[in-house]
């Protein structure tokens, strides 16, 4: 009677030590599915600007200085305007804010955070070594300008 106990108490221990460890496993296998979604790289990026027609309509660097509980900030300057009139009134240089969610791989960009009705605003994908997406020129009136954009990482160190 005792051994069939044994092996009973036995069995179970080993079963509960199974259910433990499966249990354990998911949050690694969490973790590392985690991994996937690529990191917002602080760093230099090549950026181009096109209409809905993808004609370039200018290009310059983004240089992502800070990332910080899902919000980021930057400076950018435009190299090459392609336009005479460049919609959505682009400054040559300027500042900007964004926000991003890693679970997401989303990114979005605000090129003039301090003017409320005239502004820029990128929403992108964000992949390992760029992010791409489409920006609108959003006035009082609504969207009056909109296209697409790349972002290409150069991961150039930033002075």
């Amino acid at each position: 009677m005792m051994k069939k106990n044994f092996k009973y108490i036995t069995s179970v221990i080993i079963v509960l030590l199974l259910f433990v460890a499966a249990c354990g496993g998911s949050k690694t296998t969490k973790k590392i599915n985690n991994l996937k979604n690529p990191p917002v790289n602080t760093g230099r990026y090549d950026f181009a600007l096109y209409d809905t027609l993808s004609f370039k309509l200018a290009e310059g660097t983004m240089d992502i200085k800070s990332t910080k509980d899902s919000r980021l900030q930057g400076e950018y300057n435009v190299t090459n305007q392609y336009v005479d009139d460049m919609p959505g009134e682009l400054q040559k240089s300027g500042e900007f804010e964004g926000q991003y969610s890693l679970e997401e791989s989303k990114i979005s960009f605000n090129m003039n955070p301090k003017i409320a009705d005239a502004n820029i605003f990128m929403y992108g994908t964000i992949y390992k070594d760029s992010i791409t997406g489409i920006w609108n020129f959003s006035t009082m009136r609504g969207v009056t300008e909109k296209g697409e954009f790349k972002a290409f990482y150069r991961g150039d160190e930033i002075k």
